[in-house]
C-alpha cells in the first residue's frame, strides 16, 4: 500500500477475530487502527514494507478482512470529512483506480510474501474493493 495514500487513509481492521460484517457496520470503537499505535500523526511515515508487515500480523492473527481475510480497510471517511470529496477524488481518485483493476484480478492468488490484499472504503462514492 503506497504511503501516499496512508497520508490520508487511515489503516484499520476489526479488533474481534473473524468478523465478518461490512465495514460500515462496524462502529468506531470496534476497530483496531494499528498503524496509528504508536504516534497518530505520524502514520503515513510508516514505511510500506513496515505496514505490509504489520497488516500481514493483523491478518494471520485473524483479524483480516475480505472474503479470505488477507485485506485490511483504508478508510478515507475522515478525510472526505476534513477535505471533501472533491479533493480527495482529484488527488487519489487514480490510485484508488489501480487498486480496484489489481484486486479484482488477483482477489484470490495475490497472498505471497507479506504483500496482501486492500479493502479501500471509500465513503461517498459507493464503491468498495477488496
Amino acid at each position: 500500500m503506497s504511503e501516499s495514500l496512508r497520508n490520508d487513509g487511515r489503516v484499520w481492521v476489526p479488533k474481534k477475530k473473524a468478523d465478518h460484517r461490512p465495514a460500515k457496520d462496524i462502529p468506531e470503537n470496534e476497530r483496531d487502527y494499528y498503524l496509528e499505535k504508536p504516534v497518530s500523526e505520524l502514520r503515513h511515515l510508516v514505511p510500506r514494507d513496515v505496514a505490509s508487515r504489520n497488516a500481514k500480523e493483523v491478518c494471520d492473527e485473524g483479524r483480516g478482512v475480505g472474503p479470505h481475510g488477507q485485506g485490511v480497510y483504508l478508510d478515507f471517511a475522515d478525510a472526505i470529512h476534513r477535505l471533501g470529496l472533491p479533493t480527495v477524488s482529484d488527488k487519489y481518485g487514480n490510485l484508488f483506480d489501480i487498486y480496484q483493476r489489481i484486486t479484482e484480478r488477483t482477489r484470490t492468488s495475490c497472498r505471497c510474501g507479506s504483500t496482501r490484499p486492500l479493502t479501500t472504503r471509500w465513503e461517498g462514492s459507493g464503491s468498495t474493493t477488496t
